[in-house]
């Protein structure tokens, strides 16, 4: 029986990038201004999130 290395998903591969990060960070705190009412503040930090 031959054995095969385990191959990372994507989402494994990505998860250290910065950029990912980045928007992670920038979503969490859209979601943030969002429960807070702050309908503008979550605009623009999720068109923030689509530049990176």
């Amino acid at each position: 029986m031959t054995r095969t290395a385990s191959v990372p998903s994507a989402l494994e591969l990505v998860a250290g990038d910065p950029r990912i990060r980045a928007i992670r960070r920038l979503i969490a705190q859209a979601d943030a201004a969002i429960a807070a009412g702050d309908l503008v503040r979550a605009h623009e930090l999720l068109a923030q999130a689509v530049s990176v």
